[in-house]
């Protein structure tokens, strides 16, 4: 099950740096890739999404990680953001809602917003799903099937109901203020999937990345059967 249709790490910049650099998300992607050149970027550990993704970005852009940025560990969310208050760092990105908490408060603006589609090759692209064995699948077709009918009846909520989405959302994160669950909310939909459904395309991107980023030393095939199928979601 395909949970969502592009990658949701979105960048936010300082005020400083975007000062600076002349930044705005405005400007061609190569170019805001270009500008990270020279930066304090932030991830949250060495060899997570903030750090593989960031160094895609900086490989795009003909950067070199070791030598013309400073990877600095910050560790989760709260961290990255008390980064770029206290100029520690000067960009970092994530999933909503930490990098729009930080713009929110005007210590910085997202600059590079994957989660809407800004970099296209991560668009249409497997970033987020959920996988079972293939024998599992085969003996429990009714599970699995069942399943996806409940995870799309509550995608098709999000969409169509805000107020009933948000409160069920409460029961999985008490503790987040309901201001932040609804920035989170907002700026995340356009990233989910609708269906769960994949497609060669996608998954071909996705493949791609993994051996670009030297995560895989092959190129397994992205056609459906191979590691995927929709059998189960359709």
């Amino acid at each position: 099950y395909n949970l969502t249709k592009r990658v949701t790490l979105d960048m936010v910049v300082s005020k400083e740096a975007i000062a600076a650099k002349k930044l705005s998300r405005s400007m061609p992607i190569a170019q805001r890739f270009a500008a990270l050149k020279g930066m304090k970027l932030g991830i949250t550990k060495p060899g997570a999404a903030t750090d593989v993704y960031m160094r895609y970005y900086l490989k795009r852009a003909g950067i070199d990680p070791e030598r013309d940025v400073q990877i600095v560990t910050a560790g989760g969310g709260a961290a990255l953001m008390a980064g770029i208050k206290t100029k520690q760092i000067e960009a970092f990105h994530l999933s909503a809602p930490t990098p729009y908490l930080v713009q929110r408060e005007g210590f910085g603006e997202v600059i590079i917003k994957s989660s809407a589609g800004d970099v296209p090759e991560l668009d249409n692209f497997l970033y987020t799903g959920i996988v079972v064995s293939k024998e599992y699948a085969e003996k429990n077709s009714d599970v699995i099937k069942r399943w996806v009918k409940a995870v799309n009846k509550a995608n098709a909520l999000l969409h169509k109901d805000e107020a009933a989405a948000l409160k069920n959302l409460k029961k999985y994160f008490p503790r987040m203020p309901d201001d932040v669950m609804a920035l989170a909310m907002k700026e995340i939909l356009p990233a989910l999937s609708p269906d769960g459904t994949m497609n060669e395309q996608m998954m071909q991107k996705h493949l791609d990345f993994l051996y670009d980023t030297k995560q895989i030393d092959w190129k397994p095939s992205g056609k459906e059967g191979a590691l995927w199928t929709n059998a189960y979601v359709k």
